[in-house]
């Protein structure tokens, strides 16, 4: 009863969501997410990003993350969004190979100056 409560809540929600992964009890993960407003030089379609993602340590390298994200992925494309994004340092290798076997690619750099 308590699932079907929540995918009823979720089915009459627009953007943004954020879905939860639990254990029992214990919240072991989340992904997040909203509509990205138009950029004001770029044509592109209506887009949805990514904010955040946690998968609890204990529960790493079973493939929740990637559930998450493939939930946040449907739900956006059920609510009409073309495109989804996430940003992540270049730094972080870890995580730009996780986004990256989840089928993201690269679109971007952003150069920072500080003095």
């Amino acid at each position: 009863m308590r699932s079907l409560i929540r995918n009823e809540w979720v089915k009459t929600r627009p953007f943004p969501h954020a879905w939860v992964a639990v254990d029992g009890e214990q919240l072991v993960g989340f992904v997040s997410g909203h509509p990205q407003a138009p950029h004001p030089i770029l044509d592109k379609p209506p887009t949805a990003l990514i904010g955040d993602l946690f998968v609890r340590d204990s529960h790493r390298r079973r493939g929740l993350a990637l559930k998450l994200v493939d939930t946040f992925i449907e739900h956006a494309q059920a609510a009409k969004y073309e495109m989804i994004e996430v940003g992540t340092l270049t730094r972080d290798s870890r995580a730009v190979a996780f986004w990256r076997a989840a089928g993201f690619e690269e679109l971007n750099v952003l150069l920072r100056l500080s003095r």
